[in-house]
Order: structure tokens, then sequence, then C-alpha cells
């Protein structure tokens, strides 16, 4: 790091090659990773799953669609979850026998963020 005659902070090119490669990183992680949807854990055969629609609260970025996202990875019972900054909700597919929309929107909740099921 060198400090030049207007007090500036310059980095050397490998630094800031690193830099770019890592926030070029973050930004795919951010914003293209939750649009595919998070897949968890494939149910056994023969189970059924549901599919319930939620409104959530509280998202003012990208990264808070991961937050969310990441948060329902982690719940037991969910299979796959479609979070959306854009629209404001979550698209959850879950195992009824493992989860209930309650969880869900318990594991949401926890997240720092609100929820409740989006109407038809």
């Amino acid at each position: 790091m060198k400090l030049d005659s207007k007090n500036s902070i310059s980095f050397g090119v490998r630094q800031n090659r690193r830099r770019l490669i890592v926030t070029a990183g973050i930004l795919l992680a951010v914003y293209l990773a939750p649009s595919i949807g998070v897949r968890a854990n494939s149910p056994p055969a023969g189970t059924s799953t549901k599919r319930v629609t939620l409104a959530i609260g509280g998202m003012d970025c990208k990264g808070c669609e991961s937050g969310i996202a990441g948060e329902l990875k982690r719940t037991p019972g969910v299979i796959a979850a479609d979070v959306s900054y854009e629209r404001l909700e979550a698209v959850v597919d879950y195992d009824p026998a493992k989860v209930t929309t309650a969880g869900i929107i318990a594991a949401i909740k926890g997240a720092g963020f609100t929820a409740k099921v989006k109407k038809k």
C-alpha cells in the first residue's frame, strides 16, 4: 500500500486483482445464486410434499434474499426454497411430516424478517 501526493491510498496490481476477484465472487453469490433457488433435501420416495408462498417483510436488498434462502436450507423438512427480493416473497416446498408452515415462518423470523402466508 502506498500513500501518494494527493493523500489517497493506492494498492499494487496484485492486491487490486485479488480485490476484483473477491468482489466478483461476492456479486455472483448474492445476485445469481438465489435466483436459481435452494434445493436442500430430497424427500423420500412416496412422501407427499406441500408448497407454501410467503410474503416476506424487511427485505431491503439482494443479500437479504440470500440470508433467508440459507436459513430455509438449514431448516429440517424444507426441500426447496425460491426467495425473491423483487416479489418480496418465498415459495417453499416442504415435507409436512418434518416441518409445518409455522416452523418455516419461525425460521424466517429467526433470520430477522417477517413472514405470512400469501392468499392465492
